[in-house]
């Protein structure tokens, strides 16, 4: 596991921590820093000079030499927001703790009317695992079943036929 993936795993898990909390929520919010850097470089200047000692003519020539460049980068960088969560707000006596506002009721998820019996998705989640582990469950000792029936007919074959048969000794002449 690389770092980056380490820490992303321990903020994953240093949110659901504090998604616990009735009153605080937390989000990602992505904040973009604009960072100015100066560079070193070779630049070059463009300058006239006569072309030669015996003409009037003008050339154009170029002179390179270090210079400094400014740039921008943008940077993005993640911060944590803890604020109260739907249904409460800053206790303003306090400005740290979440209280209730009391005339706000809370929903806990959206009601459409399109569902089926008013139940939200994860409980249509919870009953189609339910249902999978239930089949799978079933599978398995149909399975298993079917193994024990094919062994008990296979012992049954195996097994020395006793119609009444006995060996006796018999003396050599």
């Amino acid at each position: 596991m690389s770092v980056v993936q380490f820490v992303w795993l321990l903020l994953v898990f240093v949110l659901a921590i504090h998604m616990s909390r009735a009153r605080w929520c937390t989000r990602l919010k992505i904040e973009k820093h604009l960072e100015t850097f100066t560079e070193i470089t070779q630049c070059t200047q463009p300058y006239q000079a006569k072309c030669g000692w015996f003409t009037n003519g003008m050339c154009t020539y170029y002179e390179t030499y270090e210079c400094a460049l400014e740039r921008n980068r943008t940077i993005d960088k993640i911060r944590v927001i803890e604020e109260c969560c739907n249904g409460y707000e800053i206790d303003p006596s306090n400005n740290y703790s979440c209280i209730r506002i009391p005339e706000h009721t809370m929903k806990l998820y959206d009601t459409y009317e399109s569902t089926l019996f008013g139940l939200s998705h994860g409980a249509y989640a919870g009953i189609i695992c339910t249902a999978l582990f239930v089949f799978c469950v079933a599978i398995l000792v149909a399975i298993r079943l079917h193994k024990r029936q094919r062994n008990a007919k296979l012992r049954v074959i195996n097994q020395p036929a006793e119609n009444g048969v006995t060996e006796k000794m018999m003396s050599a002449v």
